[in-house]
């Protein structure tokens, strides 16, 4: 990795926290989904949403089980092959028929974007939280962390956030 270095040695990073700074490569997620998803329906792929309550349905209706015109999908049931089937059920596969994995879990995690084009590198700190900094060409960075493994609650916490926030402050940028 280019331009790594440790920073635990900050004053800024109290309680044992340990952290590093590096420049590497970064996507800019929303960015490089529209252009995977571009590319998909360009090579005839077709994204269907929908919902279910057993695997079954899907495998028995094919790719044409959520396709709007009732008519035309029973024409098309069956006829056309399908290659592959993407389910994204998340942690829904707990209670999806025919999968129910009880080991499906939520891991809880934070980020905002934020503008901050004096920052250029990324950053992770880990200690109380986890916490990451990674920045965008356009200037933006995106603050994240927490790490909170089977964590239920759905919505978001501002003082967590907060922390995450100050913590781009207290190590000077480079």
């Amino acid at each position: 990795m280019r331009q790594w270095k440790d920073i635990s040695s900050n004053a800024a990073l109290v309680g044992g926290a340990r952290g590093v700074e590096f420049e590497t490569l970064t996507i800019d997620v929303p960015i490089y989904l529209q252009y995977l998803q571009a590319r998909f329906l360009s090579k005839g792929g077709a994204i269907s949403r929908g919902t279910v309550q057993h695997i079954d349905q899907i495998l028995e209706g094919g790719p044409y089980l959520f396709h709007s015109d009732h008519q035309r999908r029973e024409q098309l049931a069956g006829k056309v092959p399908l290659h592959s089937l993407v389910i994204c059920a998340g942690l829904g596969a707990r209670s999806l028929g025919g999968v129910e994995d009880q080991d499906v879990y939520p891991g809880r995690g934070q980020t905002v974007v934020l503008r901050a084009p004096w920052v250029r590198s990324g950053r992770t700190l880990t200690g109380k939280h986890w916490v990451y900094i990674i920045p965008r060409k356009n200037g933006d960075v995106v603050v994240g962390g927490i790490r909170e493994m089977n964590d239920w609650y759905v919505s978001w916490t501002m003082s967590r956030l907060s922390d995450h926030c100050e913590f781009m402050h207290q190590v000077p940028a480079t």
